[in-house]
């Protein structure tokens, strides 16, 4: 799917990712917070429409992502990034749900830097850089004992991934006991 970059959405000046892989994420993380935007739902669809030309596509959140690798493969530079939430969908049937908020964010972040990091996880495909995020999710809420409930967030905004889901819940529960 083409993307169209917003404005919004240039960075003046290219994060550059280099160093020590922790130190690199540390920094692209850091990065990564301070472009984030919380959207209405109107907003956050419109905001698909003006990308990717998705009408009436809502999310939890997106990302979009752009980079640079100079000759040789050795420094990346992020030229574009921005991060949407969709404040809006955190509160469904009268429950507040944005306490999971974190754990979202954390999944786009987190893939978004498994697309722009150096090393063997750039070369993974579209699908197994979600799965390893939505793993990432789940594993977080399950360290802030919330699994259950982001479960039931997830399974209320996207009940055809419930296998997904379970599976990445189940992951999660298993890790937290050990």
């Amino acid at each position: 799917m083409e993307f169209k970059f917003p404005e919004s959405s240039i960075v003046n000046n290219p994060h550059k990712i280099e160093g020590p892989m922790e130190e690199a994420k540390k920094s692209f993380y850091e990065f990564a917070k301070s472009k984030v935007k919380y959207l209405s739902r109107d907003e956050i669809k419109k905001w698909h429409k003006e990308t990717s030309g998705r009408d009436g596509y809502e999310t939890t959140a997106s990302y979009i992502i752009s980079f640079n690798t100079e000759e040789g493969g050795f420094e990346k530079w992020i030229n574009n990034l921005e991060i949407m939430v969709n404040r809006d969908i955190f509160s469904l049937n009268g429950k507040d749900f944005s306490d999971i908020i974190p754990f979202v964010l954390e999944h786009d972040i987190y893939e978004a830097w498994l697309h722009a990091k150096k090393g063997a996880a750039s070369s993974l495909d579209v699908d197994k850089k979600h799965m390893l995020a939505r793993r990432r999710e789940f594993l977080l809420a399950a360290e802030q004992g919330l699994e259950d409930k982001f479960f039931e967030f997830m399974m209320a905004v996207a009940p055809g991934d419930e296998a997904e889901f379970r599976y990445a819940l189940e992951y999660a529960k298993k890790k937290k006991k050990s």
